[in-house]
């Protein structure tokens, strides 16, 4: 633990990019407070999601055609969009709290699910 300290220190890397690799797997759930309207993105959100941390590259999948390359966000978590026909989600990953959520932007509708 002290040589990785040391190297830390001797070359100014930040802790998070000696991270490492993550696979994290969720379900995400709608926000209880979502408008009606946000069930129509249901059958977007029934499939499980990868959240996969290697090196310096992280990204998110599902088996509905979701691919989203994420950047880091500051301490530890992750950003990225997926646009779609106009349509646009973000979502945030944080490893640490194996948290995941999306949130999108017409209607506010938000999804949140915990690693499993």
């Amino acid at each position: 633990m002290r040589a990785k300290l040391l190297l830390i220190a001797t070359l100014g890397l930040p802790a998070d990019v000696l991270a490492a690799d993550v696979s994290l797997s969720f379900m995400l759930a709608g926000d209880p407070a979502n408008l009606v309207d946000c069930l129509r993105w249901g059958p977007a959100f029934e499939r499980p999601y990868a959240f996969t941390v290697s090196g310096n590259t992280a990204t998110l999948t599902s088996g509905g055609g979701v691919h989203v390359s994420m950047e880091p966000a500051g301490s530890g978590k992750y950003r990225g969009v997926f646009d779609l026909s106009g349509e646009r989600l973000n979502y945030t990953a944080d490893p640490a709290t194996r948290t995941l959520s999306a949130h999108e932007n017409n209607l506010g509708c938000r999804w949140s699910a915990t690693a499993q």
